[in-house]
């Protein structure tokens, strides 16, 4: 199934974890900010960084584990497109995947072909 789809999978992937990677940094990002601006306030703290990296590591483990679950969904959903591919055409049995993910997967491929260098 992935290999017969490999452009596809590419394109997934490669959007997929860079938007999940967007959502990780500002999960730990936010978490940092928000440390900060509790602790700044508080007179008893002299290494403000120690706190701050710790809760910024848990931060970034308690997110790759919530992702994870994302990126799970989104590999089944595409598996659940390529097999939809894969037995209808469209037009003598219709798809059961809805026009929006159809249309976001073909955008995909065009944006991973524009960031080759390939033309369309």
């Amino acid at each position: 199934m992935i290999t017969s789809n490999v452009l596809r999978v590419a394109a997934i992937n490669s959007v997929g974890d860079f938007v999940l990677f967007l959502g990780k940094v500002l999960v730990v990002t936010s978490t940092v900010l928000l440390g900060f601006k509790m602790l700044e306030t508080k007179p008893g703290v002299l290494h403000l960084w120690v706190p701050l990296t710790v809760a910024g590591i848990f931060a970034y483990f308690v997110a790759h584990c919530f992702i994870s679950v994302y990126e799970m969904v989104i590999d089944t959903i595409f598996m659940c497109f390529c097999e939809d591919c894969n037995l209808n055409d469209g037009v003598t049995q219709e798809y059961y995947m809805s026009k929006e993910l159809m249309d976001f997967v073909e955008s995909s491929q065009k944006v991973l072909r524009v960031g080759d260098g390939a033309s369309n």
